[in-house]
């Protein structure tokens, strides 16, 4: 699943920056999106790290995570398009 909405970010990605370029603003996208990877990323090593010292699975509660907050972020990206 993780998979499937880094696909559709990527794919919306375009147009998102075609927008930002417009608005002048592509530079602080670029700057936002790759600390929100980063916070993503980092977040979901959180998750993970919790699960495994609740006895949890860390590897499912990663990719959850990843999965999660990518689908918001593909959603936050479909509402700024539709203006």
């Amino acid at each position: 699943e993780t998979l499937t909405w880094d696909a559709r970010l990527n794919a919306l990605w375009p147009e998102v920056v075609t927008l930002a370029d417009e608005r002048g603003l592509g530079d602080s996208l670029l700057a936002a999106q790759q600390a929100w990877l980063g916070y993503r990323d980092a977040n979901c090593a959180h998750v993970a790290a919790t699960a495994a010292t609740q006895g949890g699975e860390a590897a499912w509660a990663e990719q959850a995570c990843l999965s999660d907050m990518t689908a918001e972020r593909v959603i936050d990206f479909r509402v700024l398009l539709a203006g």
